[in-house]
């Protein structure tokens, strides 16, 4: 609150975040599309338009800033929990109950500013924020 001559004025500022309704993937196969089209790499394209970006996650609502995408892992890729090989796919099942219906797609790179730890993200399950051209 700031004190002004004829009494206290707040200021409020208010912060909106635009979510696209469509998944993440489907916007993936329209760059991919895109950029056949043109003759352009379609993997640098995808790159280009996502690395930076602020994607939402639908299983937990929380918000990821894409750091890289990784083209050599999909969601049957797997990892250590606990000491057992456990793919991405099988984690999102068991962990949130979703069912991921493309086996191909590549995973979006995240780095918790916290732990340092990389956090792999399936696109399927992510939605974009903000608005494109």
């Amino acid at each position: 609150m700031i004190m002004k001559e004829r009494g206290a004025l707040l200021n409020v500022d208010v912060a909106f975040r635009v979510v696209r309704t469509d998944s993440l993937l489907a916007y993936l196969s329209t760059l991919r599309d895109q950029a056949e089209k043109r003759g352009k790499d379609w993997q640098q394209a995808i790159s280009e338009a996502l690395v930076g970006s602020t994607v939402v996650t639908r299983y937990n609502s929380r918000t990821y800033r894409v750091e890289r995408i990784d083209f050599t892992m999909s969601p049957e890729t797997t990892f250590d929990k606990n000491g057992t090989q456990v793919s991405y796919s099988e984690y999102y099942k068991t962990r949130y109950n979703e069912n991921i219906t493309d086996p191909n797609q590549p995973l979006l790179i995240n780095k918790d500013r916290k732990t340092g730890n990389e956090v792999a993200l399936i696109p399927e399950l992510c939605q974009m924020t903000g608005l494109t051209d």
